[in-house]
């Protein structure tokens, strides 16, 4: 590609038009045509003005610094939003370095123009990434279901650098006023150093989370005595709904034996795991009389493990119950 000689172009900063000061040859990667690699090369214009200095014309179809063309990294993100960073590049022929390279660009643009300004429900997760313990941590628009902030580690330090992120995009933390999390301590207390006004809401996944550990701690306490518990731990960890023939009979077999706490822990689990599903159909008073009296049951099972569980949803129960209402419904203080 070429341009007209005597042609004048806007200067990048103060947009005057000038005649080109000198050119230098530039090369964008394009899209493949007919699955032939494809280049577009192009003498790119320099203006020179007293007030501004030499300054590079800007091009329509890439952005500025980058050796890619804009479809091409329309594309590249596409692909990488769909499979590994190493299948993505082999699938483009470019270098694992160079699609990072062009991801943390496209990234940093857009955080740019991040806009948080009506954030007022956003829920936390973690999760490890390598081995030795090491994790990152999560915060999702609740109410848009989209990611808008992630980083290294997951203590109260998170919310920190959160809160910090969303005064940054034109977000307050005053806003925010529910968070859905799990029962962690440190997310907990970052909440409330952080986020003042926002009520904490636990959701079913990390109560049922919490009731299939403790089962799981039954299972292998009694497995080493009972020879008719092994192999079976996801048989246990699944919704009853989605076992198979064989897993059913199995766990029939265990519940047969009516001395095993871990037949016993089971049915409390599968009724809290029913409780907690019929949520949003119940109101809050009706959930917390429903949980309430799946503590008291707990408590009558002697078990150990369980018993912990109780005190985890005890000392939650108002997060909770957050979970439950339908809207406009209000929990019982």
């Amino acid at each position: 590609m070429d341009f007209q000689l005597g042609a004048e172009f806007s200067c990048s900063q103060c947009k005057k038009s000038l005649t080109a000061y000198d050119t230098r040859v530039r090369e964008w990667r394009h899209l493949d045509f007919f699955q032939f690699e494809t280049h577009i090369f192009a003498p790119l214009p320099r203006t020179k003005y007293p007030d501004c200095g030499v300054k590079t014309v800007e091009v329509p179809w890439a952005r500025p610094m980058s050796g890619f063309t804009l479809p091409f990294e329309a594309l590249a993100i596409e692909l990488s939003q769909q499979m590994t960073i190493k299948a993505a590049s082999n699938r483009l022929r470019i270098t694992d370095d160079s699609l990072w390279r062009l991801l943390k660009k496209a990234v940093t643009e857009a955080l740019s123009k991040l806009d948080l300004s009506g954030i007022r429900q956003i829920a936390l997760d973690e999760t490890s990434w390598q081995k030795g313990h090491k994790y990152v941590s999560f915060v999702f628009d609740y109410e848009e279901r989209r990611l808008i902030f992630g980083t290294e580690g997951k203590g109260h330090e998170v919310l920190k650098e959160f809160a910090a992120f969303l005064e940054s995009h034109g977000g307050k933390r005053e806003n925010i006023k529910e968070v859905c999390c799990d029962m962690s301590p440190a997310f907990i207390k970052g909440i409330e150093e952080n986020f003042p006004n926002a009520s904490q809401t636990f959701d079913k996944f990390h109560v049922i989370k919490a009731a299939n550990e403790a089962l799981e701690k039954v299972r292998r306490r009694e497995v080493e005595t009972n020879p008719l518990l092994k192999g079976t731990c996801w048989d246990w960890m699944k919704n009853p709904k989605n076992l198979s023939q064989k897993a059913q009979e199995r766990i029939n077999a265990t519940l047969s034996r009516k001395r095993l706490q871990t037949g016993k822990a089971y049915r409390l689990k599968v009724l809290l795991q029913e409780i907690l599903d019929a949520g949003r159909t119940l109101s809050c008073a009706e959930g917390k009389a429903e949980l309430e009296g799946w503590l008291r049951w707990a408590l009558r099972c002697r078990i150990v493990e369980i018993i912990e569980v109780v005190k985890i949803i005890a000392r939650h129960m108002e997060g909770i119950l957050n979970y439950l209402p339908q809207p406009n419904d209000q929990c019982p203080a």
